[in-house]
């Protein structure tokens, strides 16, 4: 088993920008009443000062007077999006999906389209996203941001080619679109050329130095440049300019974990804790091991078990190993025989439990895990010394 640390999933892509353009009013169509053109006029007006909940509240009034009309769902579906509900902003979403017959306003009709992808995008419905965004491209309306909005879903897609293609149209269409830069960047890391994407995230934070994700496309380009410093630094730069970035605090963490400054690493972890990244809790308890501090590397295992709420078996190897260290070879093999039930073959696991069970002196035990090993991985060093020191005794 890998013994390093999970990096925690940073999206590949940056956060698609797409924005709400101003609802024509005037184009919601001769079914409108009077009630729902002033309740959505008003809602506007709110969303524009920044108040989203009485904008919504707004918009609730506008439904109840016109229930089937779909640009007020339209406006609240963004509304919650942008406040994070993406459980509400669904349903009003799908019902915009299911009347965008009933839109009389084209440009409506189209904007419709651009937030239903972001959506879609943003709950990892890639397949949907694309259909929503080449809606649009269809209609013969691509423009920029659309452009880098369609390359954001096929990068996520893995359909490379197409993205960098959607990218570049959308610097073409506009030199200064410093999230295609970023994308750009993304995309050539993911391909392995990280030389390129330095150029390209430069590029972009040459134009526009507050995007946060640019520092951690850059410190992910730098740690595959072999720049650990820089990769540090550029994260450093990150968490000066935003305090609550966690992200930016656990890949700076993972750095220090890979530089084998260990306090360094747990106290960016605890904060990319306290900042919402579970995962920092697993890094601390794999600092805590560096540190020959194995209570309470297990105590942060378990932690990080008990609130993940599932099964993580490099949590639960680390546990392990933990609990060898200190001696504790029947916790040694509960958690080994709890990693065993989803990776039965895996060699390091099955290791580790053997060499407890020759500590507990069940050698028989012992030789049976060890020559499984031996048939998975005949060439597997460390369990042939075992076996012949079983043997030899």
């Amino acid at each position: 088993m890998n013994k390093t640390l999970n990096r925690h999933k940073i999206n590949k892509g940056l956060v698609v920008c797409v924005l709400f353009a101003a609802l024509t009013i005037a184009g919601c169509g001769p079914k409108a009443s009077e009630d729902y053109l002033e309740h959505m006029d008003h809602a506007k007006e709110l969303m524009e000062a920044g108040d989203y909940d009485s904008a919504i509240e707004e918009l609730e009034v506008a439904i109840s007077h016109d229930p089937d009309l779909p640009e007020a769902y339209m406006l609240r579906g963004f509304l919650y999006m942008s406040l994070g509900d993406y459980d509400n902003a669904g349903l009003d979403f799908d019902f915009v999906e299911d009347h965008m017959k009933d839109f009389t306003d084209d440009e409506n009709k189209y904007q419709a389209y651009l937030n239903i992808g972001n959506y879609r995008y943003q709950i990892g419905e890639y397949t949907a996203a694309l259909t929503a965004f080449e809606a649009v491209e269809d209609a013969g309306l691509g423009d920029s941001e659309l452009y880098n909005a369609l390359g954001l879903v096929h990068l996520a897609l893995d359909d490379l080619d197409e993205a960098k293609e959607y990218f570049t149209s959308a610097i073409d269409e506009e030199p200064d679109n410093f999230y295609a830069y970023g994308n750009l960047a993304a995309l050539f890391l993911e391909l392995g050329k990280p030389d390129v994407a330095l150029n390209e995230i430069n590029t972009a934070l040459n134009i526009n130095i507050y995007v946060p994700q640019f520092y951690i496309v850059k410190g992910q380009i730098l740690e595959a440049l072999d720049d650990r410093q820089g990769a540090i630094d550029i994260y450093t730069s990150a968490v000066n300019i935003w305090e609550g970035y966690g992200d930016a605090y656990y890949l700076r963490g993972d750095v220090y974990l890979m530089e084998g400054d260990y306090l360094s690493a747990i106290r960016d972890f605890s904060d990319a804790k306290d900042y919402g990244i579970l995962e920092g809790v697993l890094g601390m308890g794999i600092a805590y091991q560096g540190l020959e501090q194995y209570d309470q590397s297990i105590e942060a295992f378990a932690e990080y078990l008990v609130q993940l709420e599932a099964i993580d078996l490099r949590a639960l190897y680390h546990m392990a190993v933990s609990y060898y260290q200190i001696s504790n070879y029947d916790e040694v093999v509960n958690t080994i025989d709890e990693l065993l039930k989803y990776e039965s073959k895996d060699t390091e696991a099955l290791l580790l439990k053997a060499m407890a069970l020759e500590r507990m002196h069940d050698y028989d035990q012992s030789r049976v895990i060890l020559e499984n090993i031996l048939e998975i991985n005949p060439m597997h060093s460390e369990a042939k010394a075992l076996l012949d020191k079983i043997e030899d005794n």
